[in-house]
């Protein structure tokens, strides 16, 4: 039996099948550059929620950032609808929550219809820009500014409607936006509004635009977080016979979700996420930036040599192996959380990541963690290390076992295609990571020949490197003698085997 495709004319016929309720009458409020999975699984689902409650009535016009994108006409063949299937571990519960979400109103190509986003930014109504366009699309790039076309980057679109909007709303009070990227980048809004001023000085626009942009837009850094896996192409047919529909714009992922915006306090009052439960907060990004990266994206780190050393491939493997799984937890609760002031706060925030961790339903692949896994050390670990240090005066075992374990994970054995093979005692596999830091460690290797010194020497060359570390590591009381004492015990006795030992 042929399926109906997910439109508007079709759910309008189903809705009290499929419980939809309508908001095609609410006006755009927001203009969004991205429409890809994240966005459509984060923001434009939030949105969903407030119009549900009352607490909004807006719409989202999505405009295409890039020449290459493919969403904008499938989001137009649907008339802006879509479905989200919210899957994972939810208090100790396996949930699998699924809507369709009408907060998108239409999609742009700006390379098309520039015309269109520009009557779209002179619009009074519209209150917001947010974005996503990846880490990449917040840089600068040097184009000529055509106010007839769309410029290429995202900076210079977001320039272009600025000072689209500024020459027909002119200086009018609330003429400006609230700007919010969700790009996943340090002090995001910071950046933005840096890009967007050097955009307009480098076209010689007025140095009354550029006072505009000051004093009457607002750019917020933003801390998002929640994985959206995006279209369960492997499941499709699955998932259409369990909706009774066609969506191909269907997008899966995790019921946890988290969003940090750092903006003046009434903005709350505008978007209030938080009235109707969702995980938001109007606040200061750096307690909870400090909560991810210590306590999730730290222990990604911490299992990723480790776990692929023993032969496992999943985060969820991982959790779940009797040895490792218990290295990870007692590295988290012995280690991590100490040292935070709030432990309490802290321990709460890793029981959402726990259930995070074991999502039967996301496939988080170790040897993708381990890509640039140096430089994630160096980040997410390594501040930890000394925090411990110095609140308890030793070092912390199991992140300095780790430490260990990534130079193990770091020796190649071979060199193929300018490629550094290293091998997890099973099977060969591609070290990814910077080329100064692949040479680095295969410079240091070569010193080794099996005896305990040869592993001082390679040891010591890789701490005392500062242009990878940003300082002497050698200089930590312990830490090079503790990391030539568990590579030695890796390399003679295997990865599991170590691990049991301490």
């Amino acid at each position: 039996m042929k399926m109906n495709q997910l439109n508007r004319e079709w759910i309008e016929k189903y809705q009290n099948k499929h419980n939809f309720k309508s908001s095609v009458h609410l006006e755009e409020k927001i203009l969004q550059i991205g429409e890809g999975n994240f966005l459509r699984g984060f923001l434009d689902w939030m949105i969903f929620k407030l119009n549900q409650q009352g607490k909004f009535e807006g719409k989202v016009v999505a405009v295409q950032p890039t020449k290459h994108g493919k969403v904008v006409p499938k989001l137009n063949q649907q008339d802006g609808l879509y479905t989200t299937v919210l899957r994972g571990i939810d208090d100790g519960e396996k949930v699998e929550k699924i809507e369709i979400i009408d907060s998108i109103s239409r999609g742009l190509n700006p390379y098309e219809q520039w015309d269109e986003v520009l009557k779209v930014a002179e619009s009074p109504m519209i209150q917001f820009v947010f974005s996503n366009t990846t880490e990449s699309g917040l840089t600068y790039k040097e184009e000529v500014y055509d106010p007839s076309q769309s410029p290429d980057s995202f900076p210079g679109k977001l320039t272009a409607l600025l000072y689209h909007r500024f020459n027909k709303l002119g200086m009018e009070k609330n003429s400006g936006w609230i700007i919010i990227p969700c790009e996943l980048v340090d002090f995001n809004g910071q950046l933005l509004k840096e890009l967007v001023l050097k955009t307009a000085e480098s076209w010689n626009l007025s140095d009354q635009f550029l006072q505009w942009i000051e004093t009457e837009n607002i750019f917020c850094n933003t801390l998002v977080d929640r994985i959206v896996t995006g279209y369960p192409k492997d499941q499709i047919e699955e998932y259409e016979e369990k909706i009774g529909y066609v969506d191909i714009l269907l997008t899966t992922g995790e019921p946890y979700h988290l969003f940090v915006i750092d903006s003046p306090k009434d903005m709350r009052n505008i978007l209030p996420f938080h009235e109707i439960g969702l995980n938001v907060h109007w606040d200061e990004i750096k307690p909870y930036r400090d909560l991810k990266v210590k306590l999730l994206n730290g222990p990604h780190t911490l299992m990723a040599a480790v776990g692929f050393l023993c032969g496992i491939e999943t985060v969820k493997e991982a959790m779940e192996d009797e040895i490792v799984g218990s290295f990870i937890q007692n590295s988290i609760n012995e280690e991590m959380v100490p040292t935070f002031d709030d432990v309490k706060k802290a321990t709460n925030y890793v029981n959402s990541v726990t259930e995070r961790f074991i999502n039967p339903f996301n496939k988080h692949l170790l040897k993708d963690i381990a890509l640039n896994t140096v430089f994630k050390f160096k980040t997410r670990l390594m501040p930890t290390i000394k925090l411990y240090e110095g609140k308890f005066h030793h070092l912390p075992k199991y992140i300095v076992f780790s430490f260990a374990a990534l130079f193990v994970y770091c020796k190649p054995y071979k060199q193929e295609n300018n490629e550094f093979i290293g091998s997890n005692f099973s099977k060969d596999y591609v070290i990814k990571d910077k080329v100064e830091v692949l040479e680095l460690f295969s410079k240091a290797w070569s010193h080794y020949d099996g005896s305990i010194q040869s592993i001082q020497k390679l040891t010591t060359e890789v701490l005392s490197d500062r242009s990878i570390w940003d300082e002497d590591l050698n200089e930590i009381t312990d830490l090079n003698h503790m990391i030539v004492t568990y590579i030695n015990d890796i390399l003679g006795h295997g990865m599991k085997a170590s691990l049991s030992r301490i």
